[in-house]
């Protein structure tokens, strides 16, 4: 074997190896960048979340991960991919629960769920997989559920 078979074999391993092993930022780090640029210090609870999806759009639509903001005037989630955002007033929302159940999907454990209604009247809700449920929760004036009770989002 030549050297440069030699090289030829071992080259894609290389390759790979150097992209397993070099630091890459998460995908959402460009939009934490970004929605801090935007909200300066405006911002009073930032956290990575897994977005279940909006009750309005059913059970049919991608979940994700993405920041989810609370600031003074309302809660916004940003999702990483798809691209989108989901801003909700707080003066509109109307309950904050902790189902354990979403749109016919668990994931486990207990969830953070916000249902608001919009300054055109139209009502939805959305929740999220969060890891300080309670700190959440105690931001947004909301109380954690009896474990015995099951969302109505659950199956029957």
């Amino acid at each position: 074997m030549s050297a440069l078979q030699v090289v030829l074999l071992a080259l894609p391993a290389l390759v790979f190896l150097g992209l397993a092993l070099h630091p890459r930022p998460s995908p959402g780090a460009g939009q934490r960048a970004a929605l801090e640029a935007e909200l300066g210090d405006g911002a009073r609870r930032v956290a990575n979340a897994r977005g279940l999806g909006l009750e309005s759009r059913g059970a049919r639509q991608v979940r994700g991960n993405g920041w989810l903001v609370l600031t003074p005037d309302e809660l916004r989630f940003r999702q990483w991919v798809p691209d989108r955002e989901t801003c909700i007033p707080l003066a509109g929302v109307t309950a904050v629960a902790t189902p354990r159940w979403w749109l016919d999907k668990s994931v486990g454990s207990r969830l953070l769920c916000v249902r608001w209604r919009g300054a055109d009247g139209t009502e939805d809700a959305m929740a999220w997989q969060v890891r300080d449920l309670d700190g959440w929760l105690a931001a947004l004036g909301g109380e954690r559920e009896a474990d015995g009770q099951e969302g109505a989002e659950g199956p029957a």
